[in-house]
């Protein structure tokens, strides 16, 4: 089977939308595949309105990445995110929102 971890997180606000997904990118990514034990790929989105009156108002849009893992042991793929993320192996970002949309990660099987 096939395993994945599903990450969304969101921009502190509009204004940072696009450097928010530069760094993402180009920076975030990348590392998370080079320094993550299990990580082969990630392939972010960027939510879209789903009716008209959602598309008028103004918000940050959330963003959902999905890691794909090369096996299914998702605990020790987590372990060494985390320990990535607390080592300074990951490069952190202020432009993350923590405090509003933290970001949630989640992981999936195939099934």
């Amino acid at each position: 089977m096939t395993s994945s971890l599903f990450v969304q997180s969101s921009p502190i606000s509009s204004d940072v939308e696009d450097e928010f997904d530069r760094w993402y990118d180009t920076v975030h990514i990348p590392q998370v595949v080079a320094r993550v034990a299990g990580v082969i790929r990630g392939t972010r989105y960027v939510e879209n309105p789903t009716s008209s009156e959602a598309s008028a108002t103004e918000t940050v849009r959330r963003r959902l990445t999905i890691y794909e893992l090369d096996n299914d042991d998702v605990v020790t793929t987590m372990d060494s995110l985390l320990a990535a993320m607390k080592d300074g192996s990951l490069e952190a970002s202020p432009l993350i929102d923590r405090e509003v949309n933290p970001p949630q990660i989640s992981a999936w099987q195939a099934g």
